[in-house]
C-alpha cells in the first residue's frame, strides 16, 4: 500500500532533487548548505527526491570529514522544525542510519501526497524508464539484499572506484540519449502516462532526467501536471508548495 501524507495550504514544503554532491567539491556544498538554510528559514516540510550524492557507498562514507557540515546542517533543521524526508534515488540508494541518526526520515520509493486537495506522486522518477529494461533490471539488482549485504562488506577505496565507475558507464548512456533527443523526458513519458492512467494523481513531481520543466499531459480524459526538476550542477532549484500553489523556483544563495 502506497504511504499518503497530507500537507495543508498553510504549509511551506519545499522537494529538492539531483543535487550530485561529489566528494571534496568544498563550494558546491557550501552552495547546497545556504539552500538548506533557507529552507530552515521558509519550509516546515523538506523533501529530499533523491540523488543527493553523485555516489552513496553507505552510512560509512558519512564518516568522511567533508560531510560533516551537511549531517549538522540536516541536524539543525529538525532540531528546529523542519521535517525532512528522505527518498532514495538510483545514485544513492544504500542511504541508512546516517540520516535516521540526525533526525531524517527514509520514505519509500513512491508517496502519495495531498495537498489540500491536490493529489501529488512523488518519487525519483527512474522507475519510470519503462522501455529500458537493462537499466531496469539493474534497478532491480543493485537493490537487492545480497548487494546491499556485499557494498557493507567492500573497504571504502574499492567501493568508491566501483561507484565511480558505474557513474562513468550511466553517464555516456545519459549523454547518447541527451544528444539524440535535446532532454530525457522521453524515456519516462509512457511510464509517466502508465502511472497516471491507473491512479488519479493530480500531478506527478520527479527528478532523474535532469529537465527542469512544468508540462501538462492529457491522461484519462483530464490535464494532469508534470512537474520535472534540473540537474543542480547545472542550476539550483527547487519546487515548493506555498500558499495552496506549487511550482518550479531556481534558487540564489542570498536572494
Amino acid at each position: 500500500m502506497t504511504m499518503t501524507r497530507a500537507h495543508d495550504a498553510k504549509t511551506t514544503v519545499w522537494f529538492v532533487s539531483d543535487v550530485h554532491l561529489a566528494l571534496g567539491d568544498q563550494a558546491y556544498l557550501e552552495q547546497f548548505l545556504a539552500f538548506l538554510a533557507a529552507a530552515q528559514q521558509q519550509a516546515q516540510q523538506l523533501y529530499i527526491v533523491g540523488d543527493l550524492f553523485e555516489f552513496w557507498i553507505g552510512d560509512r562514507q558519512a564518516d568522511i570529514e567533508f560531510y560533516t557540515p551537511l549531517f549538522e546542517r540536516f541536524r539543525e533543521l529538525v532540531e528546529k522544525g523542519t521535517h525532512i524526508g528522505v527518498i532514495h534515488g538510483n545514485r544513492d540508494f544504500l542511504m541508512g542510519s546516517a540520516f535516521t541518526d540526525v533526525g531524517c526520515e527514509l520514505l519509500p520509493d513512491e508517496i502519495t501526497l495531498q495537498l489540500e486537495g491536490l493529489g501529488v506522486h512523488l518519487s525519483h522518477g527512474d522507475q519510470f524508464c519503462i522501455h529500458d529494461h537493462s537499466y531496469l533490471r539493474a534497478r532491480v539488482i543493485m537493490r537487492s539484499k545480497p548487494i546491499r549485504w556485499l557494498a557493507a562488506l567492500l573497504p571504502g577505496a574499492v567501493g568508491h572506484g566501483l561507484a565511480r565507475c558505474y557513474r562513468g558507464i550511466s553517464e555516456r548512456k545519459k549523454q547518447k540519449k541527451l544528444q539524440a533527443t535535446g532532454n530525457r523526458f522521453h524515456t519516462v513519458k509512457d511510464g509517466i502516462e502508465a502511472e497516471l492512467a491507473r491512479s488519479d494523481h493530480d500531478l506527478i513531481l520527479c527528478g532523474h532526467i535532469h529537465y527542469y520543466a512544468d508540462q501538462t499531459l492529457r491522461v484519462g480524459g483530464r490535464d494532469r501536471r508534470v512537474l520535472t526538476t534540473g540537474a543542480w550542477e547545472e542550476s539550483p532549484n527547487y519546487v515548493a508548495w506555498t500558499d495552496g500553489k506549487i511550482g518550479l523556483h531556481r534558487f540564489v544563495a542570498g536572494s
